[in-house]
């Protein structure tokens, strides 16, 4: 799955992620709901889009890559639920 993304279809998904979060507001209603969840999750980062851009930027493809595979490849764990009625 991840293993067979090619380096253009990585960048196109780069490019299409990169344009949602250069995409405006459309009314106040998006615009007050992302300030709020800012500041009720405590974490008033109120330029995170401009943050999240620049990191896309040094995001490689190995990266994703190595963290895919160190996330649920390497290091499985599982976890079993019982129930009984």
């Amino acid at each position: 799955m991840i293993n067979k993304l090619t380096l253009i279809e990585f960048n196109v998904i780069k490019s299409n992620y990169k344009q949602k979060l250069l995409k405006r507001d459309t009314n106040l209603k998006e615009s007050s709901d992302y300030i709020w969840n800012e500041i009720f999750l405590n974490t008033k980062v109120f330029n995170r889009k401009e943050l999240l851009i620049k990191e896309l930027e040094n995001v490689s493809l190995e990266d994703v890559k190595g963290s895919y595979k160190t996330m649920f490849l390497d290091d499985r764990k599982l976890l079993s639920v019982h129930v009984s009625f």
